[in-house]
């Protein structure tokens, strides 16, 4: 159950995301959200078993429009 709404809540933001970035021409990832991106990646390797850093690593791939590597770390989420 919690994977379905997480999946959800993911593919929302992806569309969002998407969306919005096509809408107003922004054809370029923002350096805030590559400065997330290596954020949460470097917790990630630090604490493998952080759920939310996994979960805010997916977000920010949902932002950079890279849902299948959105979509791993989600997996890796319901695996904690």
């Amino acid at each position: 159950m919690k994977t379905k709404y997480l999946l959800i809540l993911f593919l929302t933001i992806s569309i969002i995301a998407l969306f919005s970035m096509w809408s107003f021409g922004i054809a370029k990832i923002s350096n805030d959200i590559l400065f997330e991106n290596a954020k949460y990646k470097f917790m990630v390797e630090k604490n493998p078993d952080d759920a939310w850093a996994h979960f805010n690593l997916a977000m920010t791939y949902a932002y950079m429009g890279k849902v299948e590597q959105g979509l791993k770390e989600l997996a890796e989420v319901d695996k904690l």
